[in-house]
């Protein structure tokens, strides 16, 4: 089973992006990020839901289907940290409306370096250590239908 690698290192060079530009929103004052913040925050969630689509397809499920995902030292984790990113990011949208945001501008600067310094370190954790393994133990089976 071929695992194509540059789709997903595709979609995490979207992420960066997507995190880089709400990044720089909050880095303008207030009137001029703000307005811009939503859009920004959409992207953001769509190409993190586009990425864990992706990675569950090709990657998770093939893993688990064929008993292989055990054989990456460092799966368990990068899955469990996965799964808390994923609810750590559904509480942060809900906890930072745009009311609350335009009342603690800086806060939610804050807050977003946090959460997406985390994320940015996920994403760098499976391109080192899952992407190369799982490609290589998917190499050697065939897809199951």
């Amino acid at each position: 089973m071929q695992l194509d690698i540059g789709l997903l290192e595709q979609q995490h060079a979207a992420i960066v992006a997507a995190v880089g530009e709400l990044r720089a929103l909050t880095d303008l004052p207030l009137d001029q990020g703000l307005p811009h913040i939503a859009k920004a925050r959409i992207t953001l969630a769509k190409v993190i839901a586009d990425n864990v689509a992706t990675e569950i397809a090709a990657i998770h499920a093939p893993l688990k289907a064929h008993g292989l995902a055990c054989r990456i030292p460092d799966y368990a984790d990068i899955e469990t940290r996965s799964c808390a990113l994923r609810m750590s990011f559904s509480a942060h949208f809900a906890e930072w409306s745009t009311a609350t945001i335009r009342q603690d501008w800086n806060g939610y600067g804050r807050s977003l370096r946090k959460i997406t310094a985390t994320l940015l370190d996920l994403l760098d954790r499976e391109e080192r250590s899952l992407f190369p393994a799982a490609r290589t133990l998917l190499a050697g089976v065939r897809p199951i239908r």
